[in-house]
């Protein structure tokens, strides 16, 4: 793909991957542009990594931020604004799955402390 073909694909992802509505043809453009080894700009990378974190594929994500690294792709700012999301957010998605647990099995130690104290 031309310098020109990449930058036109990175706007159109950038409208899409703006739009929850958009979200699901975002990501096959984004298929369709790996396919055809367009290569990826700044900006796209950053719309489809926006993507990825508001739906949930945080792996996907930061696997797309090392392939940016390695494609020699200059993060800015805004990319770093979003790894730094992403971890946050699995941090917080391991942090509730883990106390979901704990409540599921009574392993919950502020929860047996208040069983504890209702039985006295």
């Amino acid at each position: 793909g031309s310098p020109s073909e990449s930058h036109i694909y990175g706007l159109v992802l950038g409208v899409l991957a703006g739009e929850p509505q958009h979200r699901k043809i975002c990501f096959a453009l984004f298929d369709t542009m790996r396919e055809r080894a367009v290569s990826l700009g700044l900006e796209a990378y950053n719309s489809i990594m926006r993507a990825m974190a508001d739906t949930g594929q945080w792996a996907e994500a930061l696997g797309l931020f090392d392939r940016m690294l390695k494609e020699n792709v200059e993060p800015d700012s805004r990319t770093y604004d979003i790894v730094i999301a992403l971890h946050q957010s699995q941090r917080d998605d391991v942090r509730m799955a883990s106390e979901d647990r704990k409540a599921a099995t009574g392993n919950n130690t502020a929860a047996a402390r208040r069983r504890a104290r209702s039985k006295r």
